[in-house]
């Protein structure tokens, strides 16, 4: 696609695609809720030139332009050649689950350290549908997961923040209590939940799989599957949702019947001191019950990283290990929780 072509692109066809619906259609043009962020009143507003060309405002951040402008709004371009390039590329790119490609404006990746957790009450839950957002979907693309990927597992959660009286969306994974565990991309970059806190369960395809795959978060959970070429996991996953359920989940492994033939625990836990917590609570429970235990944080500790997301993200394809299903290191759980009581006992000098 070349200049010429893109810029005689339908805009509203376009912003159709990207799940935008018209609002009020007027004389001086048709008006959209901003796909740039959440709004009450629509406050875009494209319009057909005489020469055919379609043109778009946003009234809300003051700009505006042609296609291009607008594809480099959507991918967090300013106007230069190689932006102009990968705006084309964008739109030539743009159909079904490759609308997520490149990254939507104002969309980054959180800083290092742990997410804000916020307590439930403090938010109400207004909506939860498809995941259309072109700026969540953005927000996954830069973590590496594909947008058909993640609408296979995650919705869209509009909700209001109680104190604040501000509106907020962000990325829904559903619990087996039935609440959303949420990860909000805006400026308040927070984990939150609305109904009761706990972990998500995903059944597996193969049912007489011998391991459950266990994972701190959802987006990492989704990155395993992405690493594995996997549209559904093949083997029951459940994610802790929080490393203080660890013991939960080892418990719900105990308990359910549909993991009555499980024997091995794989784990991708965090590289740090919660995800080792975690993991020796994990071992506690099921050790001494004869499962096995597979710990595949060496992948990325190897790496000096935190999570298999960043494994994901930051390690090339060809660096990886290669596997189809997750390769496992497995240690002495008993010995492993020995050795970190010993360590923790140690004189301080």
């Amino acid at each position: 696609m070349n200049v010429a072509q893109a810029k005689q692109i339908d805009l509203p066809s376009l912003l159709a695609q990207l799940g935008c619906q018209q609002q009020p259609v007027t004389r001086q043009g048709i008006w959209y809720f901003s796909p740039f962020r959440e709004e009450d009143t629509p406050s875009f507003k494209v319009w057909q030139l005489p020469s055919g060309l379609w043109c778009w405002k946003d009234f809300g951040s003051g700009e505006g332009g042609n296609v291009i402008a607008f594809a480099n709004c959507m991918i967090g371009k300013e106007t230069s050649d190689k932006a102009i390039s990968d705006a084309l590329k964008w739109l030539d790119g743009l159909n079904g689950a490759r609308v997520a490609q490149w990254p939507a404006k104002a969309i980054t990746a959180p800083k290092s350290g742990r997410i804000e957790a916020i307590q439930q009450d403090r938010f109400t839950l207004i909506d939860n549908k498809r995941l259309t957002n072109p700026q969540l979907l953005g927000y996954l693309a830069e973590r590496s997961i594909p947008s058909k990927l993640a609408q296979s597992f995650c919705g869209q959660a509009n909700y209001l923040d109680n104190q604040s009286k501000k509106k907020f969306y962000g990325v829904s994974f559903p619990n087996i209590d039935g609440g959303l565990e949420i990860r909000a991309a805006t400026a308040y970059k927070h984990h939150v939940n609305t109904g009761n806190k706990n972990i998500s369960f995903i059944p597996g395809q193969n049912k007489t799989a011998k391991s459950v795959y266990i994972f701190e978060g959802s987006i990492d959970f989704l990155s395993f599957l992405v690493l594995t070429g996997q549209e559904k996991p093949e083997s029951p996953v459940i994610v802790l949702n929080s490393t203080s359920f660890a013991a939960r989940a080892a418990e719900y492994i105990k308990t359910q019947p549909v993991l009555s033939e499980i024997n091995t625990a794989v784990l991708f836990l965090d590289n740090d001191d919660a995800g080792q917590k975690a993991f020796e609570r994990i071992a506690e429970i099921l050790d001494p019950l004869g499962y096995k235990l597979g710990d595949c944080r060496y992948m990325y500790q190897d790496h000096n990283l935190d999570d298999l997301n960043d494994y994901l993200t930051k390690v090339p394809s060809d660096k990886r290990v290669q596997f189809k299903a997750a390769p496992m290191k497995f240690f002495d759980s008993s010995a492993t929780a020995a050795h970190r009581r010993a360590q923790d006992n140690k004189p301080k000098i």
